[in-house]
């Protein structure tokens, strides 16, 4: 029953996701081009960094290093600054991690400890001068979205929001599976093209200099 109940969720979403690509592809470009997107703003590229059991708060192994480096080298090759949210509990975990990331000129804001959406306030945090205050853009544009959708809906997003953001566990090709059947799914949909999906993303759109936002 759970299984079946999961297809036909799984059924859903394909097709409102199909719908909502085609009413935007309408919509993109009233001079009926539809190549390269005219974008208003450049956008800016964050990273909600943490391991990828913690925000499910399961226990897991450490999987942080190998997509960090994979995303840093990327970023690296596209001249490309972020602003990277850094979740205090894999902070301590890794912290040398973080200190290459801060090292590669990338800009270090807090994600919280533990991941909850509501922090005690007693509760260790990440100190950083910047602070994960802004709520979820939209449309959305990354985690998730970035993978079950179509890259031009993501860059239609980017038009709208201005903000682009991914886990290190949206480019893990070697995701554990979860036991729970919607969260192993959403966890690995798009999965197996993310890579070379972001790479087209850092050809095709100029993103803005994360640093600039904070003079």
């Amino acid at each position: 029953m759970v299984e079946a109940g999961l297809d036909y969720l799984s059924m859903e979403l394909l097709l409102y996701t199909t719908f909502l690509s085609l009413v935007l592809l309408l919509r993109l470009d009233e001079s009926g081009k539809h190549g390269e997107l005219l974008l208003v703003k450049k956008p800016i590229f964050t990273v909600d960094w943490e391991n990828w059991s913690d925000a499910l708060h399961i226990a897991g192994d450490n999987r942080i290093e190998e997509p960090t480096f994979f995303l840093l080298d990327l970023l690296d090759k596209y001249k490309v600054k972020a602003i990277f949210f850094i979740l205090g509990k894999t902070a301590d975990e890794n912290p040398e991690m973080v200190e290459e990331i801060e090292s590669s000129g990338h800009i270090l804001g807090s994600h919280g400890y533990y991941h909850y959406h509501n922090e005690a306030s007693d509760e260790p945090l990440y100190r950083s001068p910047y602070w994960d205050i802004t709520p979820m853009p939209w449309p959305p544009s990354g985690g998730f979205f970035f993978r079950a959708m179509p890259l031009i809906y993501v860059k239609y997003s980017l038009h709208k929001s201005g903000i682009f953001w991914i886990h290190p566990h949206d480019i893990d090709l070697g995701h554990p599976k979860v036991s729970n059947l919607w969260l192993n799914w959403k966890r690995h949909v798009g999965l197996k093209t993310a890579r070379k999906k972001l790479e087209r993303l850092l050809q095709e759109v100029s993103f803005d200099d994360s640093s600039s936002y904070f003079g």
